[in-house]
């Protein structure tokens, strides 16, 4: 039979296993807040640790400076919005990123703290090169395994431009939620998906029925 000791051993770290996750949410989403109210500037880690609960040498484990743990952040934070569901045809592939992309765009919370980062990275280029390799990057791969499956499928051509149509699926979403701020509706996105894949010469896929019409079509 197991000594008291050792079972006593066994659930602190079942326990600890379970709190970890939890902690770690907590530092990001008190980071997120951190960084809408002060800005990178004005944020400390003191001020994280203090709204998420937690003492400075939780943050100090995972992370060896501001820097690095907003950089780390941010980059499970951009990817939220950067799933690539396959449904079959370019099209709806590409209104379904358009959609949440646009989305995450659209949140005060999210595109304040990105201009932020965007004129802080300018007069820190260790921020910039983080910043690039961790957000950047990785949402930039997302959408290119879009494109890499119209290839696939013959929707588009095996010479397209990957970097310009990856340019061209981000931009004009952030002029119009961002700078703009014009209508983000259900139509502006079709507009948005039927002009891209005009744009990149994309030829149409076997269902033409938009991936948001599908989800509103009652069953």
């Amino acid at each position: 039979m197991p000594r008291k000791a050792e079972i006593e051993q066994r659930r602190r770290a079942a326990g600890a296993a379970v709190l970890r996750p939890r902690v770690s949410l907590a530092i990001q989403h008190a980071t997120l807040k951190e960084l809408a109210r002060a800005g990178y500037r004005g944020m400390s880690m003191e001020s994280v640790a203090r709204r998420a609960g937690v003492g400075k040498a939780a943050l100090y484990r995972r992370w060896p400076s501001k820097r690095a743990m907003i950089v780390a952040l941010i980059a499970d934070w951009g990817a939220e919005a950067a799933e690539t569901p396959d449904t079959g045809a370019l099209e709806g592939d590409i209104e379904v990123f358009l959609s949440a992309t646009l989305k995450w765009f659209a949140d005060p919370l999210n595109s304040g703290i990105f201009l932020d980062l965007v004129a802080e990275a300018k007069r820190d280029p260790k921020l910039k090169a983080m910043l690039y390799s961790g957000l950047r990057e990785r949402r930039r791969a997302a959408a290119e395994k879009i494109l890499q499956r119209g290839i696939t499928r013959g929707e588009l051509p095996g010479d397209v431009d990957v970097q310009l149509a990856l340019d061209l699926m981000a931009a004009p979403l952030f002029w119009r939620a961002v700078v703009t701020q014009g209508d983000t509706s259900g139509p502006y996105i079709r507009t948005m998906t039927r002009a891209f894949l005009r744009a990149i010469d994309a030829t149409p896929g076997h269902s033409a029925t938009s991936a948001i019409e599908r989800e509103q079509t009652p069953i």
